[in-house]
């Protein structure tokens, strides 16, 4: 998930091409997305101070080029091609009965074209029900 090298640390330009990739307004929203409150994202900004492992981690769910957004070098997001597309069922793997495979198919359908964010939110509702229909 790491960078070759991070060349750059200067928040403010950090944050920019952040807000340029995801098409944000605010920076409120940047430290949303990395689950920080304003306060402390502003102290970390006068600072010079970038969170890297969240940013990281922002990245890699995003599918935003780390390279672009630390160093301002190469393409925005991740080049397609090197995602290696597949079904849930088909990344679970053998060894597992139909029904463990028709749940995936279902959540499938149920995150497709949705950020990361809102896919998350999906699967803790499907594992919330889970939960509570087998107490």
């Amino acid at each position: 998930m790491s960078t070759k090298k991070i060349i750059h640390t200067n928040f403010d330009e950090i944050i920019t091409r952040i807000m340029q990739a995801k098409n944000f307004k605010h920076e409120y929203e940047v430290a949303e997305a990395l689950g920080f409150k304003r306060v402390a994202f502003s102290e970390r900004k006068k600072r010079n101070s970038p969170p890297i492992a969240e940013i990281e981690l922002f990245c890699h769910k995003e599918f935003l080029n780390p390279d672009f957004v630390f160093n301002n070098q190469g393409e925005t997001f991740v080049v397609e091609a090197k995602i290696q597309p597949q079904t849930i069922a088909e990344q679970i793997g053998p060894g597992y009965g139909p029904e463990v495979k028709l749940v995936a198919d279902y959540l499938e359908v149920k995150i497709k074209g949705k950020t990361a964010e809102e896919r998350l939110r999906v699967v803790e509702e499907i594992m919330a029900d889970i939960r509570n229909k087998y107490k």
